[in-house]
């Protein structure tokens, strides 16, 4: 992806460059009027990171990942409409792929809304993202509505549903992402650290930056950072749902049950995801049963019975071990 950059010269024209500033300008103009090199003084080059991180993740079919790094980037990017259309593109072939359509039919609307479908069909892709793309227009009804910027909760599909075949995702014939582009470097804890003093309030970097801790076995500190973005934003409850995974993934199951608990009680009275409620039930569950509190548990299943719908059971993103867990306590429940 190419992304011009505005200068940051700070001297004025003189007089006698009138002429060849008058030609820089219409050359600029030019350049925006291209498609795929969206112009905007208001780029933030941190989420441009997240989009060009989104797009390597999706061509090298990694689609959880990249819906993961493109919700991070349509949040940041809602000054520049092209390359906001641009992310939430990628959004909806990542989503597609995941087997989430409906929120993929949504991505898609939202990017329509932005540019249109003019702006849509010459947008500068990937062969395979373009030949995506044009099938998924030619189902899909136009939509006028401007989108909504995300909101707090970060929204990725890491459920368990596999990536489908290759056969699947692109058109018949078109094989052209077997050779991925090499990922793109994803922002680091600095950049994570200073987009949270930046913006104190704004969840994503908090969870990035925690789930960055987690993965290197940094519990501790990934329980911290949480800490502090509910001491800095008190509403965003489902900080309560990730420390409950960390307390549950060391075994703590009491401090888990503490945690989900809470978070369960706050959310019943505001909206959170679907899949976040699943989420917290699940961890709840597990818990109470390995900590040996069999009424609970018993209660815990009674309650959590859609729970183990399929379409919402697939979506949850524990370990498989657990899954096999749950599937077992939901098999002793019935028998």
């Amino acid at each position: 992806m190419f992304i011009l950059k505005d200068g940051q010269g700070n001297a004025g024209p003189r007089p006698g460059n009138r002429s060849l500033l008058l030609f820089g300008l219409g050359f600029l103009f030019l350049l925006a009027a291209v498609p795929g090199f969206p112009l905007s003084q208001e780029t933030d080059p941190f989420y441009l990171k997240w989009l060009e991180s989104g797009e390597a993740a999706y061509l090298a079919r990694d689609y959880r990942q990249a819906v993961s790094y493109l919700e991070i980037a349509v949040f940041g990017l809602a000054r520049d409409k092209d390359l906001q259309a641009r992310g939430y593109v990628f959004l909806a072939l990542s989503r597609t792929a995941l087997g989430f359509k409906d929120r993929a039919a949504a991505d898609l609307s939202a990017a329509d809304g932005l540019v249109g479908r003019d702006g849509l069909r010459s947008m500068n892709l990937p062969e395979a993202a373009r030949m995506r793309l044009d099938a998924f227009l030619a189902s899909a009804p136009a939509s006028k509505a401007p989108p909504e910027t995300p909101t707090a909760a970060v929204t990725a599909e890491t459920g368990t549903v596999p990536p489908p075949p290759p056969s699947e995702i692109l058109p018949s014939g078109d094989r052209t992402e077997a050779t991925p582009l090499p990922p793109a470097e994803t922002p680091s804890t600095e950049d994570l650290r200073r987009a949270m003093e930046a913006n104190p309030r704004e969840p994503r970097s908090y969870y990035e930056l925690s789930r960055l801790n987690r993965r290197a076995g940094k519990t501790e500190e990934a329980r911290e950072i949480l800490e502090t973005l509910l001491d800095r934003n008190p509403a965003e409850i489902r900080a309560y749902l990730e420390i409950g995974r960390l307390d549950y993934e060391k075994d703590d199951f009491k401090a888990a049950m503490k945690a989900l608990e809470k978070f369960i009680s706050l959310s019943a009275g505001v909206f959170v995801e679907e899949r976040f409620r699943d989420e917290g039930r699940a961890l709840l569950l597990l818990s109470a049963s390995r900590r040996g509190e069999a009424r609970k548990t018993a209660r815990l299943l009674e309650e959590s019975e859609e729970l183990f719908r399929p379409e919402r059971f697939a979506k949850l993103t524990l370990d498989p071990a657990d899954l096999e867990r749950l599937r077992r306590l939901q098999r002793t429940s019935a028998g």
